[in-house]
């Protein structure tokens, strides 16, 4: 009996080892495909989207803003999928996987519809503000005193001068833009409801289930000690009905002392002990759902059935298997945190700070090929033979992707970019898990998209009050 416990002890270690092995394996062999996920996904297209005002101008119109949105909405974002798919095709099985959600009853929670509606009403009226410049061009906005565009100094901002809000232009019988500033800070409200559509409907569905799960966590963390203490009562001959009674008491104030008292008061009301903990509509176990508490549990009643000395020597050979698994898993998330940690400050900190920079400047040209055309315009009027404007008559504004759209799209892959890799991120650390990757999701899209939407209006702002300055002097 001795030699097949120590066969058993030996095998469980050597697959604890191997485990480790594979995952270490792995942590060395993502770091490079991630450093190129990061240059070639995110950071080489953001920094050609900076290049697009300039390029559409010169290729005459030949890239409009319906490419734009095919190359880095759809196409760029399958690729980025596609590297991330190789990522974690190499990682291997046995560590991380999550615990079932339909186990927990608050699962209906998840499953709900409800918090769509809800977060679809929040973010429709920030939508609608996002698509202002347009509204502004129907007949209606007439009768009701307003009109179709204004300009700065209409509004007394006399350094942007007779520069319109949101500037449409006819361009060979077709009306194209907009190309204004103030259309550019109106297409930031897309991405925003974007994310707050998302970010609310997936905060609702997951508050109620990260908390159990946090729950359980902090549960499965003091169950080794709660298992020795269950095993030492039942060595004792105090039969397993009664020491869950008893545990919950010394162990007041943890989180197993609430899984105990569970267990305990569906005794109390008559329930065997495996209904007290396995029951579908009260058992202990619908309030903490873990394979680790569930399987213990499990051999804890069976075991029982043989004798108080061989369940409590079952419950000492868990305790052990379960320190040794925490001890592990301390081990890889030591290994894995420096990846997570880099991957996840790209993601929503760098990547959206770099995009809104990019926004700005895509602005600025805006600004900039404006003013050239205006000065075009005065020299052609003037006796002049050679002026600043003929100079550059090979920029035409009309033919430039308004920065509106670039924004937008900028915006969306932003957005594309954090699903993306919040999803490998959560993946590579934990393994499949639904839930987790949607609480994720909530807060990386909050985080990573306001540090974007803000550090584009800082931009927008300051460079084309720093173009209109610049220009102050041809004036």
């Amino acid at each position: 009996d001795g030699r097949r416990v120590e066969i058993l002890e030996k095998s469980l270690q050597i697959i604890l080892d191997g485990v480790y092995e594979k995952m270490l394996k792995y942590s060395r062999e993502i770091r490079s495909p991630l450093t190129n996920l990061y240059m070639l996904g995110i950071i080489l297209p953001t920094l050609g989207l900076a290049l697009l005002p300039l390029a559409s101008t010169l290729l005459q119109g030949a890239v409009r803003w319906v490419h734009v949105f095919v190359l880095f909405n759809i196409i760029v974002p399958f690729f980025v999928m596609y590297m991330v798919g190789e990522v974690l095709l190499k990682r291997p099985g046995g560590y991380g996987e999550g615990a079932t959600l339909e186990l927990n009853p608050n699962y209906a929670q998840f499953k709900s519809k409800k918090p769509w509606v809800v977060a679809g009403l929040i973010a429709l009226p920030f939508l609608i503000l996002g698509f202002l410049p347009f509204i502004f061009q129907f007949d209606f906005v007439s009768s009701l005193g307003l009109q179709n565009d204004y300009t700065f100094s209409d509004f007394g901002v006399d350094i942007l001068g007779d520069a319109k809000f949101f500037d449409f232009q006819e361009f060979e019988g077709e009306r194209v833009g907009p190309f204004g500033p103030v259309a550019i800070l109106a297409s930031l409200f897309v991405p925003f409801a974007l994310v707050l559509f998302f970010s609310t409907a997936f905060r609702k569905k997951t508050e109620g289930l990260i908390k159990s799960r946090e729950n359980t966590k902090k549960l499965e963390r003091e169950f080794a000690n709660s298992l020795f203490q269950l095993g030492n009562r039942l060595g004792d001959g105090m039969p397993a009905e009664i020491v869950f009674g008893k545990i919950s008491a010394s162990t007041k104030g943890q989180q197993s002392s609430e899984f105990f008292s569970y267990v305990n008061q569906n005794i109390q009301q008559g329930m065997s002990l495996e209904r007290a903990v396995f029951d579908r509509k009260r058992g202990a176990i619908l309030y903490y759902p873990s394979a680790l508490i569930a399987t213990s549990m499990r051999i804890l009643i069976e075991s029982a059935r043989k004798g108080l000395s061989i369940a409590a020597r079952s419950l000492m050979s868990i305790s052990e298997y379960v320190k040794n698994i925490e001890r592990i898993n301390q081990r890889l998330s030591d290994l894995l945190a420096e990846i997570v940690s880099d991957m996840k400050s790209n993601m929503v900190f760098l990547a959206p700070l770099l995009a809104g920079i990019v926004v700005g400047l895509s602005a600025m040209i805006t600004f900039i090929l404006n003013k050239l055309q205006e000065l075009q315009v005065a020299g052609q009027n003037s006796d002049i033979p050679f002026d600043l404007g003929s100079a550059f008559g090979i920029f035409n504004v009309q033919t430039m992707i308004p920065p509106y759209f670039i924004q937008i799209a900028i915006g969306i892959y932003i957005v594309q970019v954090i699903f993306i890799l919040t999803g490998a991120l959560v993946t590579v650390d934990s393994g499949r898990d639904p839930l987790k990757e949607k609480y994720e999701l909530s807060r990386n899209l909050r985080s990573g998209v306001m540090i974007y939407l803000i550090t584009a209006l800082i931009s927008i702002i300051a460079l084309s009050v720093l173009g209109a300055i610049a220009f102050g002097g041809f004036g």
